[in-house]
């Protein structure tokens, strides 16, 4: 048992995600995650139970300023930082949105 529990840890550890094309007649679900290294977003789709990945985002922070800044809003109110996780999460899905595609006719939504 505790075999396949490795195993299968492993197998998940060692996979990468793969994303899907977003149906737009389901929901939508966000999840965030915030730290004074990064922030990062998952836009994903439960189909017939099944999780699919629409969309990975993730933000190092690179420079001293934007550090800062960040281990202040996350020492500061909690609610700060759902603020910040909220937005970069609806970036995320703006960019997903907005994505165009080519038809014989130019380009337009995928809505």
């Amino acid at each position: 048992e505790a075999q396949n529990a490795y195993e299968n840890l492993k197998g998940k550890l060692l996979s990468y995600p793969i994303l899907s094309h977003p149906v737009f007649e389901e929901k939508f679900q966000i999840c965030t995650d915030a730290s004074a290294y990064g922030v990062g977003a998952i836009l994903k789709q439960i189909i017939n139970e099944e999780e699919h990945i629409i969309d990975i985002r993730e933000q190092q922070q690179k420079d001293e300023f934007a550090g800062k800044l960040l281990r202040f809003m996350e020492n500061g109110e909690g609610e700060d930082r759902k603020m910040k996780q909220a937005s970069r999460a609806f970036e995320v899905v703006n960019g997903i949105l907005s994505r165009r595609r080519k038809t014989p006719n130019g380009f337009k939504r995928t809505l």
